[in-house]
């Protein structure tokens, strides 16, 4: 007759198995409580042919118990309320680093104009079918930053550049003179008299325009090389 064997399992204050081991490789038995003995595979290979299933469920809760001296399957609601006390996992790298991103972008919001132009990427795109709030603040593709005026659905053909009524480009305070011009966008205040540096073909333009006194102001929706001999001349150095 093959060899008799004597399988152990651990438990522990709620009576839950923990582990599950043979005689026939356990040198110290402290601490495990006997359950069974015999021969063959089952009893030998104890920790994985005596259970019917694996000894912890997907969470890592353990799916067995002992019971007046047999061990037995624990109860879903008993699963259940091990599941419910399990502290929540704790966010790795790569999910500490979103919500600090998303953090930085709320925060962003609230920066005066200045500041925001210093870090552009923080803001979102401008995109269709969005509820905007007034002063909320978006990206155009190429970096010029909006806030907007008044709180609005977006639709297409509502681009920034599109509507000064309701949005207002963020620009650097430059003086405006031929040695600093002011960098030029659609959509944005002019000012007669001012230069303006025009971002598609990198020239300077002064705004000017016939029977208009130089402090006033004017919103277009075109860049300065658009207009010349209307509301731009170029400038010469």
């Amino acid at each position: 007759m093959d060899d008799t064997y004597i399988v152990y399992i651990r438990i522990d204050g709620q009576s839950r198995v923990l582990e599950i081991n043979s005689s026939a490789f356990l040198a110290d038995t402290t601490g495990w409580t006997q359950i069974d003995e015999g021969w063959g595979d089952r009893y030998h290979h104890a920790q994985g042919n005596y259970l019917d299933g694996p000894l912890y469920d997907d969470n890592g809760i353990p799916r067995y118990k002992l019971d007046r001296g047999r061990v037995v399957e624990r109860t879903e609601e008993e699963i259940a309320a091990d599941l419910a006390a399990m502290p929540e996992p704790e966010h790795g790298p790569q999910e500490q680093m979103q919500a600090a991103v998303r953090l930085a972008r709320m925060q962003a919001q609230s920066l005066p104009d200045a500041q925001a132009l210093e870090v552009p990427e923080l803001y979102g795109l401008w995109a269709a079918d969005t509820a905007y709030t007034e002063q909320y603040i978006v990206r155009r593709p190429g970096g010029q930053l909006y806030r907007c005026q008044q709180a609005h659905t977006s639709q297409t053909g509502w681009e920034p550049e599109n509507t000064p009524a309701m949005w207002a480009a963020i620009n650097r305070s430059n003086a405006g003179t031929l040695e600093d011009p002011i960098p030029a966008a659609r959509g944005m205040e002019y000012q007669y008299g001012l230069y303006y540096l025009d971002p598609e073909d990198s020239h300077t333009y002064r705004c000017t325009r016939t029977g208009e006194a130089e402090g006033g102001t004017v919103v277009l929706q075109y860049l300065p090389h658009e207009l010349v001999g209307q509301y731009f001349e170029e400038a010469t150095v």
